[in-house]
């Protein structure tokens, strides 16, 4: 939470509309999954230098494909990160009603890694 005293809005869970609340515990549980992740990565990029959030062409850079992936990054070894940056629809909807709205395509890059869907749980 925030509540730093000053000229910054009090943000607390329990202040947010009841519609919000599972949506945001939920994204507050992925958050706190990937602290693990997260450490380990950021301590690898402190002690090897290769950066933490990298452009797609680092994977494989003889592959011509991945220089037009401007909508996704590596982040850390393991993760393929791809946000929406698309609004659902052209009516506002509720933040629960927008979660996976939106059709979005990602580019996995071939090799022996096997990529999956964190949040479905697929290959």
């Amino acid at each position: 939470w925030n509540d730093t005293g000053g000229s910054c809005a009090r943000i607390v869970p329990w202040d947010v509309p009841s519609a919000y609340f599972s949506a945001i515990r939920k994204a507050a549980q992925e958050r706190d999954e990937l602290v693990p992740y997260i450490y380990t990565a950021s301590w690898r990029t402190a002690s090897t230098g290769l950066a933490l959030v990298r452009p797609m062409y680092y994977e494989d850079p003889a592959d011509e494909t991945m220089y037009g992936l401007r909508a996704q990054y590596l982040f850390g070894p393991d993760m393929l990160m791809s946000p929406i940056t698309a609004p659902s629809g052209p009516e506002p909807v509720a933040f629960e009603e927008a979660l996976g709205a939106v059709r979005w395509r990602v580019f996995a890059p071939s090799g022996s890694r096997g990529w999956g869907d964190r949040l479905k749980g697929g290959v």
